[in-house]
């Protein structure tokens, strides 16, 4: 997903994916740009803001202000995605956001081929984060995750979505719920898909948890960090500019 104005990110995302043999696999979206959230667009999707965001006791910004016309454009680019991939006759999808990044020359396109090879023989696995981070107010409880095998967790609570890899059943379990009639930021309306304890109760009553997610166990580098999780970042580099979700006007029908 790549907002047309977003060059340099294109540019270094397409270096990575060809460093990987993966140029030819990959389809760039034209992301949702948060001019193009308004009444009409809403309308004309079926989409609908979920009225029940406000939450004072979560130390989340959008559940103070509610959800900004970037966090709606990048629930529907990634929405838009998944409705792609369930009508495709693939299997398998990488989801990706254009300021991902990983460092080792071959890791992402090894990384899918061991999902792969993985849900063969577990297919009940629905979702796997390849990068994610940990949100500031997860409980003990959520930051304590399973060991799912030798190398994947249980994932629990979650953010981030710059690279995550869905099966056809998983896209097909996210769009039965209708998300999209329940608009919220996506970190929120993943997560909730996945846990049955929210923190916020509201979101948990409107998205069940129907995925089994997985998430990879942090390399020895990083075994530390307790915050950044999995093998891919979201980076910033010279030229880049800010998402649209960092400059976006809270949305108002």
């Amino acid at each position: 997903m790549n907002l047309e104005k977003e060059v340099v990110r294109r540019k270094r995302v397409e270096k990575l994916l060809k460093n990987d043999k993966l140029e030819e696999k990959a389809i760039f979206f034209k992301a949702i740009c948060k001019d193009d959230i308004d009444e009409s667009f809403m309308k004309e999707n079926g989409f609908e803001v979920f009225p029940d965001l406000f939450n004072a006791e979560i130390d989340r910004p959008w559940y103070k202000r509610g959800v900004n016309v970037g966090e709606i454009g990048c629930a529907a680019s990634h929405y838009f995605c998944w409705l792609d991939f369930y009508n495709s006759s693939l299997e398998y999808a990488v989801f990706m956001e254009d300021d991902n990044f990983w460092e080792d020359k071959g890791r992402l396109k090894s990384e899918i081929e061991e999902f792969i090879a993985f849900h063969k023989k577990d297919p009940s696995v629905d979702m796997i984060y390849f990068g994610r981070t940990r949100p500031v107010h997860a409980s003990e409880k959520h930051c304590n995750e399973q060991d799912y095998s030798e190398k994947y967790l249980l994932a629990d609570y979650s953010y981030n979505t710059h690279c995550y890899m869905l099966t056809k059943y998983g896209v097909k379990k996210i769009l039965g719920q209708k998300p999209m009639r329940k608009t919220m930021p996506l970190d929120e309306m993943l997560s909730s898909m996945f846990m049955d304890d929210h923190p916020h109760k509201k979101i948990n009553e409107a998205l069940k948890p129907c995925l089994k997610v997985i998430a990879i166990k942090n390399d020895e580098k990083d075994k530390d960090d307790h915050k950044h999780l999995g093998f891919c970042f979201q980076t910033m580099d010279d030229g880049m500019s800010l998402t649209d979700i960092s400059e976006s006007e809270v949305y108002e029908a």
